[in-house]
């Protein structure tokens, strides 16, 4: 299924269900998908990229400083964090990441957890987007559908519309 909302694109498995905030809007909002069977879910969140420029000037900086952030957080444990290659396009960049880490829990065995992801930086738009999911144990059978969902996202909101009437 494309999926397109607010200029994001992406394509998702046509059995996903879609889960949508009412109060998105352009600048702000989340949309979740999730497979069939449930238990987890593929989650794009955006919001102002003022708000962040101040952890990254650029996408690249922006995760450096979020890696660093958890290796120090005192919570996890075993942190291992990988960046894919920068995208650039049309005042966007992108970069994939991935990162891995165990939540201390008191008097229990913490559960090792991992997220891939995606995160935009729309300069046009000014917004900083995040297309992520956690990849638990009982679940890894999708990662290569979220690996594949992952490359298809992409942004579109400064590209003209064209728009064809057909009765004319």
């Amino acid at each position: 299924m494309k999926f397109s909302y607010y200029n994001f694109n992406l394509t998702v498995p046509d059995d996903w269900k879609l889960l949508t905030e009412k109060k998105s809007e352009h600048g702000k909002g989340q949309v979740a998908f999730m497979p069939p069977k449930g238990g987890m879910s593929l989650d794009l969140v955006w919001e102002s990229l003022d708000m962040h420029r101040l952890q990254g000037a650029t996408v690249e900086a922006f995760i450096d400083n979020y890696f660093e952030n958890l290796r120090k957080n005192k919570s996890y444990i075993n942190v291992e964090t990988y960046k894919g290659e920068l995208v650039k396009y049309a005042d966007h960049e992108m970069l994939l990441h991935e990162f891995k880490y165990t939540i201390l829990q008191f008097l229990r065995k913490g559960s090792p957890q991992r997220v891939i992801g995606i995160v935009m930086y729309d300069n046009h738009a000014n917004r900083i987007a995040y297309l992520y999911c956690k990849i638990n144990k009982d679940k890894e059978g999708y990662e290569n559908t979220v690996r594949d969902i992952l490359k298809t996202f992409k942004c579109t909101c400064n590209e003209t519309a064209v728009h064809t009437d057909s009765t004319a």
